[in-house]
């Protein structure tokens, strides 16, 4: 009888903190997404220097100017910016969390690819010499994460309503 009234006790317990872990789960899920962006980015940067071949990160979306949808990281041999061809892919991610919003502000307008040439710095799609930097940021519910790229090509992740030196995007 005793264990009976333990495990109904602790029934009751887990059915009223379950709809308290959803807020958790989906923030940790964002938190998730921002990280594994991020880390593709880096990895992009890390296999153009590898490789010395311009390596592209873009999204998968046919407009090519929202990551929510998923992306792709590939050599981009042809200089189009679309995975294509002869070009290598070396990484696809599925599309983001729902509500999980995605903005992106480069300092040319366009599609919202991320770039390196083979010397790690970031790079526009047909030049490998013109500079190309910005800032992806991450939405969710008051939420944000925003990946900054420096005109020499270092990514960093910062939350910008902590971290005061992880600025504005680029075109505010």
């Amino acid at each position: 009888m005793e264990v009976l009234t333990t495990v109904a006790v602790l029934a009751v317990l887990a059915g009223l903190a379950i709809p308290n872990l959803a807020p958790v789960i989906e923030r940790i899920a964002f938190r998730r997404a921002a990280d594994e962006l991020f880390e593709s980015i880096t990895f992009a940067r890390n296999s153009a220097m590898a490789r010395g071949e311009t390596v592209l990160v873009v999204p998968d979306e046919p407009a090519r100017r929202d990551y929510a949808a998923g992306w792709t990281v590939f050599v981009d041999r042809d200089g189009d910016a679309r995975a294509t061809g002869a070009d290598t892919i070396l990484q696809r991610h599925p599309a983001l969390p729902q509500r999980v919003r995605v903005q992106s502000a480069f300092t040319q307008q366009g599609p919202a690819y991320v770039a390196y040439n083979g010397g790690g710095r970031s790079c526009t799609a047909a030049s490998s010499t013109a500079a190309r930097w910005g800032s992806i940021t991450l939405a969710r519910d008051g939420e944000a994460r925003r990946i900054r790229i420096a005109m020499l090509g270092r990514a960093r992740l910062c939350d910008p309503q902590r971290d005061t030196s992880c600025g504005k995007p680029v075109n505010d």
